[in-house]
């Protein structure tokens, strides 16, 4: 450890930067109502890719809603026949 008052000065200024930081990292931590509008606007942007994504499909391949719609209704219809077999 030195005893040189302008290294003593850098190494406390260092110490306050530091803290700072840390402070600041732990603010931002246990900031909930932050975290959950960031979750918010990652879902967000994860819905707008998907739904690009299928429409982008959906322009390569017209028969591709036709199939989904297909595909949903048949599985409404496999669930309606076996709630009525119970």
């Amino acid at each position: 450890m030195s005893t040189d008052p302008s290294e003593i000065q850098r190494d406390i200024e260092a110490t306050r930067d530091e803290l700072g930081h840390t402070v600041e990292e732990l603010t931002d931590r246990l900031d909930v109502k932050k975290q959950a509008q960031q979750r918010m606007d990652e879902a967000k942007q994860e819905a707008q890719q998907r739904l690009e994504y299928a429409k982008q499909n959906a322009r390569e391949n017209p028969q591709l809603p036709a199939i989904v719609i297909a595909g949903v209704l048949a599985l409404l219809v496999t669930a309606l026949w076996r709630r009525r077999r119970r």
